[in-house]
């Protein structure tokens, strides 16, 4: 199975070109593991297995593809 990066996995989930989305990336040096992404007023996560959702936020699980998780936290 071909590795996804976040951005391509966020990215399907909108419809999006992988570009855009990368574009959206969300302060990349201090959350780097996960990548966060920004669209609208809300915040979106993909991490692969293994990794921590980032802490401090209201995280919810969204959808699944490519056999990973996408989160979604409000910024309301």
């Amino acid at each position: 199975m071909k590795k996804r990066s976040a951005a391509e996995i966020v990215a399907f989930h909108f419809g999006w070109d992988i570009a855009e989305m990368r574009d959206q990336r969300y302060q990349p040096t201090r959350y780097s593991s996960p990548a966060i992404f920004t669209v609208g007023d809300d915040y979106y996560c993909a991490p692969t297995k293994g990794q921590k959702l980032p802490a401090g936020w209201n995280w919810k699980a969204k959808a699944t593809y490519y056999g990973r998780d996408i989160y979604e936290a409000s910024s309301s």
